[in-house]
């Protein structure tokens, strides 16, 4: 398949470079002629044309099977063809004409300096092999001519069919009317003819690489648009006829340069024009304008900035604008992104603001030559935003206010049930239930005293404080709370209790959001219903349910149901209790919703709460420890490890008066040393659970559940 190739004659590199070589230097030339002007194009173009006079003297023959090749004109005259062409497509007719001049001039040369040669050699001996007769430079001279003229010819034909066929055809038809005249001219016909057609093999060949060069031409071209209109043949064929542009070119120069200078007085007097518009438009300006140097010094003030700072102009241009910027520097001024706000005491000790924007101004050269301020008075507004800001905090705690009535009023009622239960213990002398109305009573009394808690923190009232908590526990105290209430009404409470999980939440908001939940479900139940509780366990959460048998809400109630201020108890009625619960709950990362039962009674209030994993089974999980033992013990570090492994919160104390001091403090669970129990009373200790250690490690309860650290 490659056998051809492995053809190729040892100097047939040489030769294929040398046509590689002239087709680029004349293509890179003309490529870049809008830098480098046409005039290195046709210094190479006649350059080419002195060797390839020379070239034919050496006799350099290229043999390729069959095929002969004359190096000489196949190394030159494509290569310098293709140069023709893209004169006259790209720069037009005179153009060309000039390159044709170059190559005529450029061989009758060649020729004169062959015709000195050989007179030469008869005197001094020179190294040439060929001798080329008159007859031989004048065929070489016309058939030149003609195939430019046939290039030319070919190229205004061609492109009425597309200027792609125009490119890839007329060069390959120049150098077949090169080689024809060459051949008809220098021999007979018959010879002629014949020596056409043994050389047109090799001379189309490697006239391909010129092809190739014109093709790619071709298509950057037509992209950038490069090509010149349609012009008339006769401008070819007439080789010496005068063009429309080339009839007086110095008056159509003069022309040209004439309307230059009209157009550039006309530009001109429109920015001048333009400047006076803008100077009049910032003399008219109701904001302060002021325009400075680089340095920020200012050149011209306009009235407003005068009546502004109460400063006539001719003392403002004395002075630098960052001397109102209240301590700023200019640099901090231009690197604000936003535009800069600065206040400022009056004498009247009234406090101003006044707004900066700027605007950096640039000359021809777009080199910096100023800054124009812009200043804008804004203490009305900022006025304005300061009342709006206290307004809503005074809405806010009307807000607040609302919101904490609301849950008081829960408490309050279930403060009033368990009163009411004490007094029919009293009465009754049932002393299990005056012990479970007083419980009632201190937990909803707890309940309101962290909502005050809460009110006294700098926190929103709504933003959970976290902590792991028994889900149970919760629940138990929201039904607690609400027991008296359903008690009164004659409704049951039910909770159907799982396994106790622990979840990471604010304790004291749950219960109020379940207290929320259980009261709405009180007041749409009737004598003789039940309220059902449910805790579903899942890897991706806990849902709790609450599921009464009242009368139940409508579809557009329950779209509404979480709107602040609607209600079904009619208006006055508060209407936030579900509003803050889902608030609540929103902010816990949980979701509250509520639907409709299936047997069309009542309602399902359903809470979903995220669980993070960290439930532990341990006894001494999620609990704040106290681990307080002598100064320099060996028992930190074992029980420290021991404590590690459990998901708990603990602080360790060694010694006796730090002991005490950190007893005051809340914890769940008090691990101390053996020697510490003469020191304090463990009856009157606060504290659920208490265990003592000794220095065996061994632990025991003296007080709470009983648990082991292994």
């Amino acid at each position: 398949m490659f056998s051809v190739f492995y053809s190729l004659p040892s100097d047939a590199p040489f030769f294929i470079g040398l046509v590689f070589f002239n087709t680029l230097i004349l293509f890179t030339c003309h490529i870049f002629r809008n830098r480098l002007t046409l005039g290195p194009l046709f210094a190479t173009a006649g350059a080419m044309t002195l060797l390839f006079w020379q070239m034919r003297h050496i006799g350099w023959w290229l043999q390729w099977n069959t095929m002969v090749v004359d190096t000489a004109s196949v190394a030159f005259v494509p290569p310098l063809l293709m140069g023709l062409l893209f004169c006259y497509a790209f720069d037009g007719i005179r153009a060309a004409r000039s390159y044709v001049s170059v190559l005529i001039f450029t061989s009758l040369l060649g020729w004169g300096f062959a015709e000195f040669r050989d007179s030469l050699a008869h005197y001094v001996p020179i190294p040439y092999v060929f001798y080329l007769s008159t007859h031989s430079h004048f065929s070489t001279i016309f058939a030149l001519f003609f195939s430019a003229v046939s290039c030319l010819t070919g190229y205004e034909v061609l492109r009425k069919s597309g200027r792609f066929l125009a490119f890839s055809l007329t060069l390959p038809l120049a150098v077949f009317c090169y080689v024809l005249t060459f051949s008809l001219v220098e021999y007979s016909w018959r010879i002629g003819f014949q020596n056409c057609l043994n050389a047109l093999p090799g001379v189309l060949t490697f006239t391909l690489i010129p092809v190739l060069f014109s093709c790619f031409y071709c298509f950057y071209a037509i992209v950038f648009e490069l090509y010149l209109p349609v012009r008339s043949v006769n401008n070819i064929l007439f080789f010496w006829r005068t063009t429309g542009c080339d009839a007086y070119p110095s008056h159509q120069d003069f022309l040209d340069s004439g309307r230059i200078i009209s157009d550039l007085q006309q530009l001109n007097n429109q920015l001048k024009e333009t400047q006076r518009l803008n100077e009049y438009h910032i003399k008219l300006s109701p904001l302060a304008i002021v325009i400075t140097d680089t340095n920020a010094k200012i050149l011209s003030a306009n009235p407003a900035a005068e009546n502004l700072y109460s400063q006539p102009q001719e003392q403002l241009v004395k002075t630098s604008v960052t001397h109102f910027f209240n301590g700023r520097s200019l640099s901090q001024v231009l690197n604000n992104t936003n535009s800069l706000v600065v206040s400022f005491i009056s004498p009247s000790r009234q406090e101003y603001w006044h707004e900066y924007t700027t605007i950096p101004l640039y000359d021809g050269y777009h080199k910096l030559r100023g800054y124009q301020f812009i200043i804008k008075d804004v203490t009305l507004t900022k006025r304005l935003q300061f009342k709006r800001k206290i307004e809503d905090r005074v809405r806010n705690i009307h807000q607040t206010g609302k919101m904490f009535s609301h849950d008081i009023s829960n408490l309050f009622l279930g403060i009033q049930g368990g009163l009411a239960q004490v007094k029919t213990a009293f009465k009754h002398q049932d002393t299990e239930l005056f012990d479970s109305s007083c419980k009632h009573i201190a937990s909803a009394l707890s309940q309101g005293r962290n909502m005050l808690q809460s009110l006294n923190s700098e926190q929103s009232f709504s933003t959970p404080s976290f902590s792991y908590s028994h889900l149970n526990q919760i629940i138990n105290e929201a039904i607690n709370i609400c027991k008296a209430r359903a008690t009164q009404a004659q409704i049951e409470i039910l909770f159907s209790a799982c396994a106790d999980p622990v979840v990471n939440v604010d304790s004291s908001q749950l219960s109020r959001v379940l207290t929320n939940l259980l009261i709405n479900a009180i007041r749409a139940s009737s004598p003789g219903d039940s309220i059902r509780l449910s805790v579903v366990n899942s890897e991706k959460g806990i849902t709790i349910k609450i599921v009464d048998q009242g009368k139940g809400m409508s579809e557009s109630q329950l779209l509404h149901a979480f709107d602040p201020g609607f209600s079904t108890k009619g208006s006055g009625q508060g209407g936030l209790g579900l509003a803050i619960s889902y608030l609540i709950i929103e902010a816990h990362g949980g979701l509250l919703k509520l639907y409709a039962n299936t047997n069309g009674s009542g309602i399902t209030a359903e809470i979903w709460l995220p669980c993070d994993g960290r439930a532990s089974s341990h006894p001494l999980a999620h609990k704040n420890i106290l681990l307080a033992l002598p100064e320099n013990t060996h028992l930190l570090t074992p029980l420290s490890q021991k404590l590690s492994s459990i998901d708990c919160q603990w602080s360790e104390s060694q010694g006796m008066e730090e002991f005490l001091a950190m007893l005051e403090e809340p914890w769940n669970v008090l691990l101390v040393h053996q020697s510490f129990l003469q020191s304090f009373s463990v009856e009157n200790c606060k504290i659920p659970i208490i265990a003592t250690v000794r220095d065996d490690l061994s632990i025991t309860a003296i007080k709470g559940d009983s648990f082991d650290l292994q």
